[in-house]
């Protein structure tokens, strides 16, 4: 990134040609992927339209037949709105944020462009390229003009504020709409309110009524130490997984035999066993045992088990003994926490207020979270005290904090593999690797540091995620909105602020050196030329990025090709045609409020960029809104809650530009080298310091409605009669989800508090029928030994593709342990 953002930033600028080297070949790309997109979404409907042929939760009518009737469909006003229907509020948001920047760069540009172009390019300093259209080329005799950037970042900056507090008021309108309509008030989830740090003496159901209200409090559920069950079921989960595909290889092993028509040895034909008849006892699947107490298996350590003998024994075994434990409930020790259900959302709301005004002294401490979704819980950080949980958070932070400062040296690291040459100068033992073939030696210099850097960028986010659930979050929602942040932040500093000052420092570092009087200057003229590297950038971004997530070709790659391999059950088959997947809006905010900061930042300093980042959100608009209409679906909806921290995020895209003119108008030197731009600094000093006011002024109005209802509303003697004011849009051809069908609502919702181990039910063995007749040979054969077994809906053809026409035998409509 740096070494090529710093050839972007040479005395000869950036040439139109240059920007096109980039375009153009993007644009190529951008042209075959939604060729193939348009071509292939009509054969195969799985991958580009599942939300119209799959059981979902949100489905929707199938999109036009045409690339034009799906380009004026998602453009109808009213599409962005059916998206709360399609796919939830997280996504209606997300595609709110891109519209906004695209809105606002689209409209300053109208006016920017015509005043500040001509400005910067007219009898400047004879910068070239895209370099002339920028600040650093207003010419010495011309400092005069320095006001009208002046004026313009303010126009600009005043406008950036109004959006987001529009955007801002319409969040808080429209979740409170959410949280108050029927379809969500009426859940059970909406009614319960989770609380920590709970004393002992008020741990039993009658006195946390008592605390909080007999004829308010419906249900209380106490958080319980069950992490021994919790194992139990997650080690019964492996074994059944691993005893379906145990006996799936061992079928299509039997059937493979079978196929050759010739004699095996070792197989036993008078065996009862139909399997025995086609494959040798000894070739049946077999795996390793862990050893002392180390929680998975080691190549060639530990006993050696037949997998299918084997996982039947553990099943039956954990099976009889999950259920003596599930009836043991009262048995287990509270652990301090408890989820308390109420009558009305109203007094849940008002006991938070109530409860977040007192000190930390009282009885029971604020609670952690409103509205708790079971299925949104981590049940492993309701346990641990307050301390444990510091002290974890601590550690976590600190490695987060770490990876973000010196992520550098591990990508130095890899960028020192493709330099053999400076590497070998300094470890001369590594000069071994000149004997290898030529072809190795390419593919170890030029393509693995690529593969290890994507490897190394992949693992961020899942480190990220990994450290906010040590950390202590109690929901896996806390555990995204924390992601959101962290990531961001490292975005923020490794591809932002690193590549700014290296794409700048070593033209600056040279001038400077060979001239120190004229420092400021050179910073005056080289800072701003960092943003070069970006107008590549942005286009790559919008227009390869953007055409492949239409294109999905990862999701096509594992349907037609690893799917053969991976999907060797009829259980991971159904998963595969059914389930639908969505995105993380932990890592899914930060990518795009990283290049909302970075386009603030330069918007006026160098407005050309202004174009790009329409153009590049422009097109992540379309392809996200037809994703998230007929692709994605979401399990869990926060209610937009990663919303305000990506406009919080944001705002520092406004500080900085802010910063950067504060300190280019200290800098600014006319044609005698005398400082001609004062008055624009400290005007801009008295821009930040408003900036700021109106910051937190904004956070102020904004923090009560974050979470809860609003108070006025809350106090009220009675709730509000429902209206059409908080009803949630439906959207035509979109089936409005049954929210008592799914198991939100109710009793059914209510037993979901209970701890997951608690609700785990003994899995069904699901085995694909086969015309040689093992699978339902080895279905009796393991429910025989007290294990549930099942080759209904599943069939396996006789060259080994696996094939279901029905849902797995202990699917249930309301399933919380789905494995």
């Amino acid at each position: 990134m740096s070494s090529a953002a710093t050839s972007d930033s040479s005395s000869d600028g950036t040439s139109l040609s240059a920007w096109l080297t980039t375009f153009i070949p993007s644009a190529a790309v951008f042209a075959i992927q939604v060729g193939l997109f348009v071509y292939l979404r009509r054969i195969y409907k799985r991958i580009y339209e599942p939300k119209s042929v799959v059981d979902a939760a949100r489905k929707v009518g199938s999109p036009p037949a045409t690339f034009m009737g799906v380009l004026k469909e998602l453009l109808k006003a009213r599409t962005l709105e059916d998206t709360i229907q399609t796919a939830g509020l997280d996504a209606y948001f997300f595609l709110r944020f891109l519209r906004l920047i695209i809105l606002i760069f689209g409209a300053s540009m109208l006016l920017v462009w015509p005043i500040l172009m001509p400005i910067n390019a007219v009898d400047g300093k004879g910068n070239k390229g895209l370099d002339k259209l920028a600040y650093s080329n207003v010419g010495l005799n011309h400092t005069s003009r320095y006001w009208a950037h002046w004026v313009l970042a303010w126009l600009f900056i005043g406008f950036v504020l109004y959006m987001f507090y529009r955007e801002l008021a319409h969040y808080k309108n429209t979740r409170f709409a959410w949280l108050r309509s029927r379809e969500h008030s009426g859940l059970a989830s909406a009614r319960t309110l989770l609380v920590t740090n709970v004393p002992d003496e008020l741990l039993t159901e009658d006195k946390i009524k008592e605390r909080f209200g007999q004829d308010k409090v419906k249900k209380v559920f106490l958080v319980r130490d069950m992490t021994k069950l919790l194992d139990d079921v997650q080690t019964r989960d492996k074994n059944a997984a691993k005893l379906e595909t145990s006996v799936s290889g061992l079928i299509k092993m039997a059937l493979k035999n079978a196929r050759k028509n010739k004699n095996i040895k070792g197989v036993d034909a008078e065996s009862g066993r139909i399997a025995d008849r086609y494959v040798p006892a000894k070739k049946y699947p077999t795996h390793r045992l862990p050893v002392w107490k180390i929680p998975f298996a080691l190549p060639l350590i530990g006993k050696k088990v037949n997998s299918i003998d084997y996982c039947t024994e553990e099943l039956a075994r954990l099976n009889h003994q999950i259920a003596e434990g599930q009836q043991r409930e009262d048995s287990y020790e509270l652990i301090g926490a408890a989820f308390i259900e109420f009558h009305r959302q109203a007094d849940m709301h008002r006991t938070f207020f109530e409860l977040s005004g007192r000190k930390v002294a009282t009885s029971v401490l604020p609670p952690s979270h409103l509205e708790t979704d079971p299925r949104d819980i981590v049940w492993s950080n309701l346990g641990p005290s307050p301390h444990v949980l510091f002290v974890k958070k601590i550690i976590a932070y600190g490695a987060i904090c770490w990876l973000i400062v010196f992520f550098a040296i591990p990508v130095a690291f890899v960028g020192s593999i493709s330099n053999l040459t400076y590497l070998t100068n300094k470890a001369p033992w590594l000069n071994f690797i000149y004997n290898m073939p030529s072809v190795l030696l390419g593919l170890i210099t030029g393509l693995l540091p690529s593969v290890m850097l994507a490897v190394l960028m992949a693992l961020v986010p899942i480190f990220m995620r990994l450290a906010a659930k040590i950390g202590g979050a109690k929901t896996y929602t806390s555990v995204e909105l924390t992601t959101q942040k962290m990531y961001f932040a490292f975005l923020l500093i490794q591809e932002f602020l690193v590549v700014a000052i290296a794409s700048s420092a070593t033209a600056m570092g040279t001038q400077i050196a060979q001239d120190p009087s004229s420092a400021s200057a050179i910073v005056a003229e080289q800072l701003p030329k960092s943003s070069n590297f970006y107008f590549s950038y942005f286009v790559l971004q919008g227009l390869t990025i953007a055409a492949g997530r239409l294109l999905q070709i990862v999701a096509l790659i594992l349907f037609f090709v690893f799917s053969k391999f991976l999907d060797n059950t009829p259980r991971k088959t159904w998963k595969r045609w059914n389930l639908l997947g969505g995105r993380q809006w932990g890592t899914e905010y930060p990518a795009f409020t990283n290049l909302a900061l970075i386009a603030f930042t330069y918007s006026i300093i160098t407005p050309f960029i202004m174009f790009i980042v329409v153009l590049t959100f422009g097109l992540f608009y379309l392809a996200y809104l037809y994703n998230l209409r007929y692709v994605w679906e979401f399990r869990l909806d926060s209610g937009g809650l990663f919303f305000p921290v990506a406009i919080d995020q944001v705002m520092g895209g406004i500080y900085l530009l802010e910063i950067l003119f504060i300190g280019l108008f200290f800098a600014a030197r006319d044609a005698q080298n005398n400082l001609c731009a004062i008055p624009q600094a400290v005007l801009m000093i008295v821009a930040l310091v408003i900036t700021a006011l109106f910051h937190i002024w904004l956070k102020w109005k904004l923090k009560p409605f974050e979470e809860t209802l609003p108070r006025d509303e809350v106090f009220a003697e009675s709730d509000h009669p429902f209206s059409d004011a908080y009803k949630i849009p439906s959207v035509e051809g979109a089936v409005v989800p049954d929210t008592a069908a799914q198991g939100f609502d109710g009793e059914v919702m209510s037993e979901g508090y209970k701890n997951e181990a608690l609700r785990a039910f003994p899995p069904t063995i699901w085995i694909p029928k086969d015309h040689l007749g093992i699978g339902e040979d080895e279905a009796k054969r393991i429910t025989d030994r007290q294990v549930e077994a099942s080759y209904e809906h599943a069939e396996i053809a006789e060259k080994g593709d696996i094939s279901v026409d029905g849902r797995p035998p202990d699917y249930q409509e309301i399933d919380f342990t789905r494995r």
